[in-house]
């Protein structure tokens, strides 16, 4: 899922660098706090995705999480920018 969205967002682009800078906000479900441990280590098949489509390695990644208010069905949101 991570790939197609990222070529979905590439639109036939380059990515500019093999590095980028990942933003996580992960918005839970409910008003219960997730383990912030737990939702870092959910991202590595999404950051594998996103290494894949942008012809990038993740350990050239840089990452910022952050827990934001609950959504009905829960959602994460990833913003990535060139390095």
């Amino acid at each position: 899922m991570a790939w197609a969205l990222t070529m979905e967002a590439l639109k036939g682009r380059r990515w500019p660098s093999k590095a980028a800078q990942l933003d996580w906000v992960f918005h839970p479900k409910t008003k219960r706090t997730p383990d912030r441990t737990n939702c870092i280590i959910s991202t590595k098949a999404s950051e594998d995705g996103i290494a894949d489509a942008l012809g990038a390695n993740d350990r050239d990644f840089q990452a910022n999480y952050r827990i934001a208010e609950p959504v009905k069905g829960g959602m994460v949101v990833v913003t990535i920018s060139p390095l």
